[in-house]
């Protein structure tokens, strides 16, 4: 029964997002185009993106390390 009512709320959302009318520059999408901004927004947003990853990549590293140190000092 749940699976059945979780099936009919997608198929109910799915449907109310196929409905909208979607305009050429509509809301803050097409004022960010007409002013380009929309590029640098992207751009920071990958940025941010590229910086965690570099983060944890980073971090594990780090975390191999101390891992390997502490299995030969015991």
């Amino acid at each position: 029964m749940k699976k059945l009512m979780s099936i009919q709320l997608l198929l109910i959302s799915f449907n109310a997002v196929i409905g909208q009318n979607v305009g050429h520059l509509d809301g803050l999408s097409g004022l960010l185009r007409t002013n380009d901004k929309f590029y640098v927004v992207i751009s920071v947003i990958v940025t941010i993106f590229v910086g965690f990853f570099l983060y944890l990549i980073f971090i594990d590293r780090k975390l191999k390390k101390m891992e390997r140190d502490f299995s030969e000092n015991k």
